[in-house]
């Protein structure tokens, strides 16, 4: 069964974002390293290091897992867990260090609180949508000719 229109474009968003939001904070590692060390997540130095260079990498391998592997439900889970990890972080970030931009693209491209929320919303309501779409699609199609009549 191919994809509707709408969800080739959710998922064509979905890539765009992860895949930018990823490049973004790879190149200017160093300043979400700081960010990073300025919200105190952990206190260890090391483990701020690994996460600088953890998240941005796993933001990519979204990116890749969506358009090459889309027809496996797990990339969805994947994308609503981090999604949700993300919202959470926006939501400490808010109430702990109201003054410190999230840089969730980096600092090229700023985006305000509701902004961000509203992509974090977004980008969690896409994958529930395209996760359930999938679930729908093979119930239908593991029925048997029978069950059709």
């Amino acid at each position: 069964m191919s994809e509707s229109f709408a969800m080739k474009l959710i998922r064509l968003f979905l890539i765009l974002i992860f895949l930018i939001s990823g490049l973004m904070k790879l190149i200017n590692i160093e300043e979400f390293y700081v960010l990073l060390c300025k919200v105190n997540i952990t206190d260890i130095d090391f483990l701020n290091q690994v996460l600088s260079y953890y998240i941005p990498f796993l933001e990519i391998y979204l990116s890749v897992m969506i358009t090459f592997r889309k027809k496996k439900q797990s990339n969805y889970l994947l994308i609503a867990l981090v999604a949700t990890v993300f919202l959470l972080f926006h939501l400490y970030l808010k109430q702990a260090h109201p003054n410190l931009a999230c840089n969730c693209f980096g600092t090229k491209f700023k985006f305000n609180f509701i902004s961000s929320m509203i992509i974090n919303f977004f980008i969690l309501g896409s994958a529930y949508y395209l996760y359930q779409t999938k679930i729908l699609n093979k119930s239908t199609s593991t029925k048997s000719p029978e069950s059709k009549l």
